[in-house]
C-alpha cells in the first residue's frame, strides 16, 4: 500500500516476508518513469519535488507485478 503524507510517500507492502528486493517505479501522466528505486518495509520516499498531478506506480519484485495503481498529488 503506498500512503502519501506532506511530502512523503510511504511504502508499507503487505506481502509478508515472502517477497524481497521490492522495487517501486512512479510513472507520470505522460508516461515518463520519474522515480525508480529498489525498495524496503516501512520506507518513506520524499515527493516534495514532484509537480502537483496524476501519477502511476508499480510495485514489483524480481519476477512479478504486485501491485500497481495510480496516486494522486495535490
Amino acid at each position: 500500500m503506498l500512503k502519501k503524507t506532506a511530502c512523503f510517500l510511504s511504502i508499507i507492502p503487505d506481502f509478508g516476508n515472502d517477497y524481497h528486493n521490492l522495487n517501486l517505479e512512479l510513472i507520470d501522466i505522460q508516461g515518463k518513469t520519474v522515480i525508480q528505486r529498489e525498495i524496503s518495509n516501512n520506507e518513506q520516499i520524499t515527493i516534495e519535488q514532484l509537480p502537483k498531478g496524476l501519477y502511476f506506480y508499480r510495485l514489483t519484485n524480481d519476477t512479478k507485478v504486485l501491485q500497481s495503481n495510480k496516486i494522486l498529488i495535490k
